[in-house]
């Protein structure tokens, strides 16, 4: 897959690159749950990921994110839990198009590193790619977002891969709406953390 190999080169540059905001402008695909998910039949702002028909992605795939529990629109951190998201793969220029809605929407400005009235830290992570046929052995991508089972937020949906299989999977660096209470947990595992950056607080 040629547009992996492409990412993989940019994270190469991105590693030469000055430790400053400049670097939030690198366009790595955008991994993603809660309302900017597609399955299972466009959550309220997957749209955005399309630019409202302006755009079309290089590639939409399926994954996840070791350690992190997305809970409705929070993600919260729990330790050997996958939680499952979308990642889209764009072009330099698509990217431009589609990145700067979706700051607006997390209320994340990247030159500042705010998070206005949300929670959002856009953050590079390693998510961790699921094969094709794999992601539609479970059913976790055909749950509603907002599926009932006693949390705030709506459903925790969850893989069912064990946590001695996340090294079997391939890792792509990928921009995640985190949050620092949920980094900061997962730095704390050292070797085992996704983070890959998190801008200067």
């Amino acid at each position: 897959m040629n547009f992996l190999k492409k990412v993989d080169r940019l994270f190469e540059k991105f590693q030469l690159s000055k430790d400053n905001a400049d670097r939030y402008d690198y366009p790595f695909p955008m991994a993603v749950f809660g309302t900017l998910r597609e399955y299972p039949n466009s959550q309220g702002n997957s749209r955005k990921m399309y630019a409202y028909g302006d755009v079309t992605p290089v590639a939409h795939l399926t994954g996840f994110l070791p350690h992190t529990k997305p809970d409705g629109i929070n993600l919260d951190f729990d330790k050997d839990y996958p939680g499952p998201f979308e990642i889209f793969f764009y072009t330099p220029d698509d990217w431009q198009k589609v990145i700067g809605p979706i700051d607006d929407l997390e209320g994340f400005e990247p030159k500042k590193r705010t998070h206005g009235n949300w929670y959002y830290v856009r953050t590079l992570m390693a998510v961790r790619l699921l094969p094709e046929k794999e992601a539609w052995w479970h059913d976790t991508f055909a749950q509603e977002i907002w599926q009932s089972n006693n949390s705030s937020y709506g459903g925790r949906i969850k893989l069912s891969i064990d946590p001695e299989r996340f090294g079997d999977f391939r890792t792509v660096p990928a921009w995640v709406y985190s949050n620092e209470e949920c980094n900061d947990a997962i730095k704390a595992l050292g070797q085992d953390s996704p983070v890959l950056w998190e801008g200067k607080r």
